[in-house]
């Protein structure tokens, strides 16, 4: 900081020269990272760590219709508990505040609370899968892509196929719940948050709180994971407002349902599919239909261009694969569920829409699956060496070990671009006789430029992966994970 005044007089080189790979010297090298202490000594100070004086805890409950209001509380007997100092009323959320956590929690809990569920009270899965799938025939589709005539190209094609895939809302999940603590006095505030958003803040709390954006401090501490949820402010300005109305500091705390209720979600979403293989075995045409929620429309709606959110669409209509013809179409389509950023947008799914369909086009030209991706992907040295190194660790086309008797196992491959960064991935699977599923091999190579710290990118790979399979546990998905903790094993390549 004490420096930036003196920067900011510097007239900046018009056309700085680029240092030379050659004369790197820490670009690229093993650098120990000035954290990993402190986490490994527990010591580091994540937003659920902060401890200020004078400080009393908050939970909060939500309505559970987004949208939905606070009717009525009945709240005589929770303040009669020990250690309750208020019982406070937000538009959409009820908090107590306490002098413990715990306290504020149980009784929190112990409230009753009659809700105004609003527009959204009759929203179910079912009015969502219905919505969604209108979006596909809508006429208020928007052309996000276009190259060649697919009908054309159809024409050429000697198998097709067509399908649909149904993404699930995925929340973040993140290890630590939303939490802030905040201290809001007549003309000053200071949020303790762990936020990916702290410029948010500055726009929303001086018209919510009647400051000035220079009385507002936001104090960063780390984060017990982001993936694109902190960046949202809802829970620093529930702290904020519950600070000011108690007039000491409070750390707010979500429960773990909570957080998990209340997410702004990866949008759902629905894809058709149609595609056809010609006599080469090459894709002739790909023609594509998305309907999701729009997250960009919210977010950043000047990004939002001709009715298509770039978000929605990105991993399809910029896919790598030589495609002579394509189009792929959006449709807006609002559930009355909130949508955000969730970790890679909208890659994390449309990665596995792109790969799916591409090993069913595969499977129709009757070639090998990375065989044919890798006929796909002629001039890209980039690609196809990512995908040549990971065949070669895996050993793709040699044998399987046999596993449980009656147990089927096979290989699957997978290679995807996302803001520049190519990856690559096969994985070992076992289909037990019940129907679960144990993974027990994954190799990965990534191709992401030149590394700043080799090590970090090196613990990113296998840390995502076991994240994702953890978080797949978490909502339903049948792996046996006494069989996952066991066989798992993780090969990196370059």
């Amino acid at each position: 900081m004490a420096l930036a005044p003196f920067a900011a007089r510097r007239k900046p080189l018009g056309d700085p020269p680029l240092k030379d790979s050659a004369q790197w010297t820490l670009i690229g090298k093993p650098v120990a990272r000035l954290d990993i202490p402190a986490k490994t000594a527990g010591t580091a100070i994540f937003g659920i760590d902060v401890r200020v004086p004078n400080m009393v805890y908050a939970a909060i409950r939500h309505c559970p219709t987004f949208g939905g209001t606070v009717s009525a509380v009945d709240d005589s007997e929770v303040r009669l508990r020990p250690g309750i100092l208020a019982v406070t009323l937000l538009k959409e959320a009820v908090a107590v505040i306490a002098d413990s956590y715990w306290r504020a929690q149980m009784a929190v809990n112990a409230l009753n609370i009659t809700w105004n569920e609003g527009s959204n009270g009759s929203v179910n899965d079912s009015a969502i899968l219905s919505s969604l799938r209108g979006g596909l025939t809508s006429r208020r589709q928007s052309t996000a892509f276009k190259r060649g005539s697919v009908d054309s190209a159809m024409k050429r094609a000697v198998a097709s196929v067509e399908s649909e895939y149904i993404l699930p809302f995925l929340a973040h999940a993140t290890m630590e719940p939303m939490n802030c603590t905040a201290h809001v006095t007549e003309d000053s505030c200071t949020l303790w948050a762990p936020t990916q958003g702290q410029s948010l803040y500055l726009q929303v709390l001086p018209k919510l709180l009647g400051l000035k954006p220079e009385q507002i401090q936001i104090v960063t501490t780390y984060l017990g994971g982001g993936f694109g949820r902190r960046f949202e402010s809802d829970f620093g300005i529930e702290a904020a407002l519950l600070s000011k109305t108690i007039g000491r500091p409070v750390q707010l705390i979500w429960s773990r349902e909570e957080d998990i209720r209340r997410d702004y979600y990866r949008p759902a979403a629905i894809h058709r599919v149609i595609s056809g293989v010609d006599e080469e075995g090459r894709i002739a045409a790909w023609r594509h239909w998305v309907a999701s929620p729009s997250v960009l429309s919210r977010v950043f709606p000047q990004m939002v261009k001709d009715g298509v959110d770039g978000s929605a669409v990105e991993g399809i209509f910029d896919q790598p694969y030589a495609i002579p013809a394509m189009q792929v179409d959006y449709s807006q389509r609002e559930v009355g569920v909130p949508v955000g950023f969730w970790r890679s947008v909208g890659h994390s799914g449309n990665a596995i829409v792109v790969e799916s369909m591409v090993d069913e086009l595969a499977q129709a030209a009757k070639v090998d699956p990375l065989q044919f991706r890798r006929g796909l992907l002629s001039g890209l040295p980039r690609f196809q060496h990512v995908l040549d190194r990971v065949a070669m660790l895996s050993g793709w086309g040699g044998p399987l070990v046999s596993g449980v008797q009656g147990a089927r196992r096979g290989r699957g491959v997978a290679i995807h671009e996302s803001f520049g960064g190519v990856v690559a991935e096969v994985a070992e699977v076992t289909v037990l006789v019940d129907g679960c599923l144990t993974v027990d091999r994954v190799w990965a190579v990534i191709d992401c430029g030149p590394v700043v710290n080799p090590d970090t990118v090196y613990v990113q790979v296998p840390g995502r992966f076991y994240l994702g399979c953890l978080r797949r546990c978490m909502v339903g998905y049948r792996f046996r994970m006494d069989e996952w903790r066991r066989g798992i094993s993780m090969t990196i390549g370059w």
